[in-house]
């Protein structure tokens, strides 16, 4: 006879719900019933961990992990770790291989192998060798690689931390918020990471921020407090602070504005510059300034109007503009003199202030750059005035799709590095104009 008030009637009941391909119903919900019920059953905890490897998102993976760290097992013949550290070591994992998808092979299998790697690979972040432990974890988070990436920065970080190199924490919880802006666990770590380090005032900043997000994130609530505790009288200047990053009064106000455009925080990354698709959305402080931003990579919001108030980056040296359909182009750009790489998707909205064929004239006052790049534009000419920028040694018309025969003095200024199997088209600066523009 069934028995609600048995950890094998619910543990039953999640394996009833997982098909060959897919399942059905909640088995992560009546195994963590079949877990209250008997907290040291082993086969609930695999496949609790497999389906979290599978399909949860990054912050429940991360509520997982922690609950395994914390986890001590029952006793030596009925041991969680050492039953999947034994595991690994025997079974096949061959299915685990690119070609062979989950889709290809029993899920019940599957999942059963991927929480067994997920917890050997806690047991191991736990106790040395680390190295092998994290080697574990990717193989658990192989079926979605790229969606995981931001957890495995993340464990970085969390090892950093425990060995209190919070210089290196830092640097690896921000890699991971590159790769994930909603991973609150990793904002969290962050925020920890420099309250560890004795800076308390970007700890606060970046835990407020936090808090804005999820005013119910009960770790991030206890470290205010505990930075509240740290700091006499709880009155932390924050003035110049944005994402616990310093930067200038005007600074602070631009980024301000653009959170009001995107409806979101600007996180702070580690370069806005990348390879991947769509680029970065982000920015990077340095000595107290603004000195890369990114405004690229946010598929909800599509920008329309970049504010103004972007001239007062005066220290501003990378600038990407990627996934946008501006109506019009700020003017105050102009005043961005130690601009040296900007990267720039022109594709205007037909009914915009701007022409889809042309770059907007403001960049012709961008005399620093050294190197530009086009994301994918519909500009068919480029400006002579960018012949005549003393620095500029570069200039990347891959993605410019309706460019056509350049002018005879970017003929004469440039060489032209083609490749039709990359689909490269780069300019490379050979010499200068002998005349200088002339000036209005």
């Amino acid at each position: 006879m069934e028995n609600p008030n048995s950890y094998k009637y619910w543990y039953e009941k999640a394996m009833k719900s997982i098909h060959p391909d897919c399942f059905f119903g909640s088995p992560s919900r009546d195994l963590e019933r079949a877990l209250e019920l008997n907290p040291h059953h082993i086969e609930s905890w695999i496949f609790l961990a497999g389906i979290a490897s599978w399909s949860e998102a990054n912050d429940d993976l991360i509520g997982l992990i922690e609950r395994l760290i914390k986890y001590e097992p029952a006793s030596d013949s009925n041991n969680l770790f050492q039953f999947a550290s034994e595991k690994v070591l025997i079974e096949d994992y061959s299915m685990l291989n690119v070609k062979a998808c989950g889709y290809n092979t029993d899920l019940s299998n599957l999942l059963k192998r991927l929480g067994e790697l997920f917890i050997a690979g806690v047991f191991y972040i736990k106790k040395n060798p680390r190295k092998k432990g994290l080697e574990y974890l990717k193989m658990a988070f192989s079926k979605r690689s790229s969606e995981r990436e931001a957890v495995i920065w993340y464990i970085y970080s969390l090892c950093c931390s425990s060995d209190e190199n919070y210089d290196n924490a830092i640097n690896y919880a921000l890699e991971a918020i590159q790769m994930d802006y909603d991973f609150k666990s990793a904002i969290y770590l962050l925020g920890e990471s420099y309250y560890l380090k004795g800076e308390y005032n970007k700890a606060m900043n970046i835990i407020n921020t936090l808090i804005k997000k999820d005013s119910n994130f009960r770790k991030a609530l206890n470290l205010r407090n505990k930075i509240k505790e740290v700091v006499q009288n709880g009155d932390i200047e924050q003035d110049s602070l944005y994402q616990g990053q310093n930067v200038s009064k005007d600074e602070l106000d631009f980024l301000i504005e653009l959170e009001k455009v995107f409806g979101v925080s600007i996180p702070v990354v580690k370069s806005v510059l990348t390879d991947r698709y769509g680029g970065v959305f982000g920015f990077v402080a340095k000595s107290g300034h603004i000195i890369e931003l990114g405004l690229s990579g946010i598929t909800e919001v599509s920008l329309r109007q970049i504010p103004e108030a972007i001239g007062l980056l005066r220290h501003l040296e990378i600038l990407t503009i990627r996934d946008t359909y501006l109506m019009d182009f700020p003017e105050s750009i102009t005043y961005l003199k130690n601009l040296k790489h900007l990267v720039y998707s022109h594709h205007p909205l037909p009914y915009s202030k701007l022409n889809p064929n042309q770059l907007p004239e403001c960049i012709c006052s961008l005399t620093s750059l050294e190197i530009l790049e086009f994301g994918v534009s519909s500009i068919t000419t480029l400006p002579d005035c960018l012949a005549h920028f003393p620095k500029l040694k570069k200039i990347d018309i891959s993605q410019c799709y309706k460019m056509g025969k350049l002018s005879s003095l970017f003929q004469k200024c440039f060489t032209e590095q083609k490749s039709e199997r990359q689909r490269l088209r780069i300019l490379i600066r050979r010499d200068y104009p002998t005349q200088k523009p002339q000036q209005d």
